[in-house]
């Protein structure tokens, strides 16, 4: 016995066309599930928690614009207030590389830019090994909208402790 008869039968029952007919339904089911389910499988088979969180997040703008950030802010994700408040702020120079009359790189302080190094203290939503913070997704490296009433910066994670 053939394994594919001249019919195109796999083992002379099944049709080849129908088999990949049939993978290629199941497979359709399961990335709308993915996209169901915001492409993580821990969302539907973990259990949810909150967890506090100390996040330090670095943020590089033009002088001046951190006026507004203060210490004790509230954290709020799309205008709704969430369990979370700027603990300890850090301003620092910022470096850029440039070229002396040699062509030789040197590093010297960009007098237009500042770096803020903030703190802050929230509550994240932890589903297997995800965490979020309202829509976002919260882990080392990644950016992150810091956003309060009166401003809305765009920042790195540079430290994420779990308390």
């Amino acid at each position: 016995m053939k394994l594919v008869d001249d019919k195109g039968r796999l083992f002379g029952k099944l049709n080849l066309l129908d088999i990949l007919g049939i993978l290629l339904l199941v497979s359709l089911l399961f990335l709308s599930f993915l996209k169901i389910t915001d492409n993580s499988i821990a969302s539907i088979t973990s259990a949810e928690e909150n967890v506090k969180v100390e996040l330090t997040l670095s943020i590089v703008m033009d002088k001046g614009y951190f006026d507004v950030l203060k210490v004790g802010d509230r954290i709020t994700e799309d205008k709704r207030a969430l369990t979370g408040e700027v603990t300890n702020i850090e301003f620092r120079d910022v470096y850029a590389t440039s070229t002396d009359i040699d062509g030789k790189a040197v590093d010297s302080i960009d007098p237009t830019k500042q770096e803020a190094i903030v703190t802050i203290e929230t509550e994240l939503l932890k589903r297997g090994a995800l965490y979020k913070l309202g829509k976002q997704e919260a882990r080392q490296g990644l950016m992150l909208f810091l956003e309060s009433d009166l401003y809305k910066y765009s920042t790195k994670i540079v430290d994420f402790k779990v308390k």
